[in-house]
């Protein structure tokens, strides 16, 4: 992986939960950090739910090692979200993370 690739600037986010007024739990996602990652974007779809067209793209972002991630969070690119589906620790060298996001779809 070139490191100039990672040009793009996104924010990883992490869920929390906050006590609504009504006493619940609501889960927010606040931001863990900025960092810099290349894009790809791999594959898309639409598909025709309750009359209305649901479109579904998923993306490859690379960004640097860390360990502090999980499937529970998402990527925000573009003032869009972006669901971590699967992490992939790039030939198990803690150098580099695959994430395959995908947006359009609810957790």
């Amino acid at each position: 992986m070139s490191i100039g690739k990672m040009r793009f600037e996104v924010e990883l986010q992490k869920p929390t939960n906050t006590r609504d007024a009504g006493g619940g739990l609501t889960e927010e996602y606040t931001t863990l950090s900025n960092l810099y990652a290349s894009i790809e974007t791999t594959r898309g779809n639409e598909t025709l739910r309750q009359g209305q067209v649901q479109e579904k793209t998923t993306h490859i972002f690379t960004i640097r090692y860390r360990r502090d991630i999980g499937t529970n969070y998402r990527i925000r690119y573009d003032s869009d979200n972006y669901n971590i589906k699967y992490i992939k620790n790039i030939d198990n060298r803690n150098r580099y993370l695959e994430l395959e996001c995908e947006r359009g779809v609810a957790l």
